[in-house]
């Protein structure tokens, strides 16, 4: 954040709490903050590296983890020669990924009526004119899944999976096809992560593809005919509401903590599974002010209460075949343990669905996707999604996914901020690894529709 101040809470703690220096309009600004990119070749390298995330100020977009693996941070003007210095003394190269954050927004984030007539062509949520090709607010994803569900009665249905903390319903779209026959479910969610604006459009693209082709591809009208399809474009609304009001970058949740200035929980930390076990830095954390904080206790966030309820409720009744929790960016599959490093009793048939899932990804537009084990792969995590999904209810396929993009030498570098002119391409090539994924279950896996 642009300012940061010594703030004591009547003496109940002292910590560095971010004061956000906003527009005229309300949004926070990010002039002249940068990403850089830096790569320790040392365990000594990586431990001062390491050392930078207790500092207040500073975001780190990918983790420090290993040696050898690059790590992507934040850093606000205000600290940028306190940092570079830091890091030149302990043998660290920094390569500048972007110069100025508030450019990259205000290139490609439209939180202006700089073009009015595009935006209001690009908000119509009728299906035939809706624009997949930008990213929408809240109230536009909503109103369009109302005219989904009105466009294709026979194949689609709302569902409300809970309220938010502020209040707002938090649903999605079921395509359940023409079949009357009790079938297993595949549940998706997008946006547990608020600033991760290209995990929604990517949800809104698979229910596109779903109410458009059913009846007319074969492999389509299969995927409905052999499974009940969940998705939720935004679990976590309230965040996202607040990345179009007030913090593009915003992570968590809403919800107030015990410190004043400090609001929400990463929701992808407060599973009732290990949850706040601190194996590492970014397994979580106990600090309400951290984009990491895991909440006072398991199942704090009425978000994941409501969203446990549903997926226990839906298991019990239909069964789940696959889950997917949907994020970005690193470009990552990811399976179950995020807890530990120990490898699972289902490990090979994750490895094996991942590699038919990449394998058919890489060959749209050639993009690289990683995939292996959370602990493995990232770092340790507590209390996410999969984890629970896979330990608490027993669904052998449960996972989560890094869209793009990732730093290159041959392209540019955006992180969370993923252009518009992406988010096509991105959403084909996910929709064709889950295509490819889904019939590497149905013909590899016998208990699937179990």
């Amino acid at each position: 954040m642009s300012t940061f101040i010594k703030y004591s809470l009547l003496l109940l703690c002292s910590t560095l709490v971010p004061v956000m220096m906003t527009s005229a309009a309300g949004m926070k600004r990010y002039d002249n903050y940068q990403v850089i990119q830096v790569t320790p070749k040392t365990v000594a390298e990586l431990d001062a590296v390491k050392r930078l995330t207790k500092k207040s100020g500073i975001d780190f977009w990918k983790e420090p983890t290993r040696v050898n693996a690059s790590i992507d941070v934040m850093v606000p003007p205000f600290l940028q020669n306190e940092i570079y210095g830091y890091l030149k003394r302990h043998g660290l190269s920094v390569l500048t990924l972007q110069a100025n954050i508030q450019d990259v927004i205000d290139a490609d984030m439209r939180y202006s009526d700089s073009k009015p007539s595009t935006r209001r062509r690009s908000s119509s949520t009728t299906p035939s004119r809706f624009d997949y090709s930008r990213y929408h607010t809240w109230d536009e994803v909503n109103s369009w899944m109302d005219n989904i569900v009105e466009n294709y009665p026979n194949l689609t249905e709302i569902f409300t999976v809970t309220n938010s903390y502020e209040g707002r319903r938090i649903r999605g779209v079921k395509i359940l096809g023409s079949s009357s026959e009790k079938k297993k479910a595949v549940f998706f969610e997008g946006g547990i992560h608020s600033r991760e604006w290209i995990s929604p459009a990517t949800m809104i693209f698979f229910i596109k593809e779903f109410v458009e082709n059913y009846g007319k591809d074969r492999k389509i009208t299969k995927m409905v005919d052999a499974f009940d399809w969940y998705i939720v474009p935004i679990l976590n609304p309230d965040g996202y509401v607040h990345t179009w009001t007030t913090d593009r970058l915003w992570r968590k949740s809403r919800e107030p903590t015990n410190v004043t200035l400090c609001f929400g929980v990463d929701l992808n930390r407060n599973w009732d599974y290990h949850w706040g076990e601190i194996i590492e830095t970014f397994s979580g954390s106990s600090d309400p002010c951290s984009i990491l904080y895991f909440g006072p206790k398991p199942n704090s966030s009425i978000e994941v209460t409501g969203t446990q309820t549903f997926l226990t409720d839906l298991s019990a009744s239909n069964g789940i075949a696959l889950f997917i929790d949907w994020h970005s960016y690193s470009q990552l599959f990811l399976s179950p343990w995020g807890y530990t490093r120990d490898l699972p009793e289902h490990y090979q048939d994750h490895m094996d669905f991942m590699e038919a899932s990449v394998d058919k990804l890489v060959s749209m537009y050639g993009t690289r996707y990683k995939y292996g084990s959370i602990a493995n792969t990232i770092y340790v995590v507590s209390g996410s999604s999969s984890d629970w999904v896979y330990g608490t209810l027993g669904v052998k396929h449960s996972y989560g996914v890094e869209l793009r993009d990732t730093f290159t030498l041959t392209s540019p570098f955006y992180g969370f901020l993923l252009p518009e002119k992406q988010i096509i391409p991105t959403a084909v090539e996910a929709w064709e690894s889950i295509k490819a994924g889904i019939f590497h279950l149905l013909e590899n896996d016998r208990g699937i529709l179990i």
